[in-house]
């Protein structure tokens, strides 16, 4: 197995290759689509609580009717490198527009096989 070893010094420019938490949201990869966009950190992913429906019993304890996964909140940091005014304001539209819906698809590069479906 290969490995890839970045420099974990402080830098004052944004890496130029994409993010391995790179956001697909509405089957468009933003960091492809937007050259300017870059993801930073993604937190909220692995946070799920379970609802659960019980009824009360006779005896101990409950009785299980169902479960379901609880909604949570995904935040995701991201950086917009722009050369100035007029082009930051460009990728910041069109990324406006690209998270524009309502429960869409999307999911992250280090875990293509679980989509999630949200509102931004």
């Amino acid at each position: 197995m290969n490995y890839d070893f970045k420099d974990l010094n402080k830098t004052t420019t944004a890496p130029t290759d994409k993010s391995i938490e790179s956001l697909t949201f509405n089957g468009v990869n933003l960091e492809s689509e937007i050259p300017q966009f870059l993801t930073i950190n993604v937190d909220g992913r692995d946070s799920y609580n379970r609802k659960l429906s019980t009824v009360d019993s006779r005896s101990d304890g409950d009785y299980f009717l169902s479960s379901k996964i609880e909604k949570n909140t995904i935040t995701i940091k991201y950086f917009l490198r722009a050369d100035d005014t007029d082009d930051f304001n460009r990728a910041f539209t069109r990324l406006k527009y690209l998270l524009q819906g309502e429960e869409k698809e999307f999911y992250f590069a280090d875990e293509p096989e679980f989509s999630r479906i949200g509102n931004v």
